[in-house]
């Protein structure tokens, strides 16, 4: 059996590893932004988005369009991640949301 002092000795590194891990892991907002151009097939509409979400099914896809601020929902759709310049041309006059 050890003792205390051997047990909490041995929980330091421990619980500093886990302090140095919490430290340099990046939060929510150190997330770098995406650029989405999203493409209807069946009516070639574009919409650009900062955000996809994909339920478990993984068939649609949901978005709000930056554009018009309504959220869409597309069964089928062309994804295209853009770079910011390129975003920021296609949305020019816009303000993000």
């Amino acid at each position: 059996m050890t003792s205390r002092r051997a047990r909490r000795t041995s929980l330091v590194p421990l619980s500093l590893l886990m302090v140095l891990g919490a430290l340099l892991l990046p939060g929510p907002g150190c997330a770098k932004p995406r650029y989405y151009r999203v493409t209807d097939p069946a009516t070639n509409n574009v919409y650009y988005t900062q955000k996809l979400r994909r339920p478990m099914d993984n068939k649609t896809i949901t978005f709000r369009d930056v554009k018009t601020n309504r959220t869409h929902t597309l069964d089928r759709a062309q994804v295209d991640q853009l770079d910011r310049p390129e975003y920021q041309t296609a949305t020019a006059g816009l303000a993000d949301p």
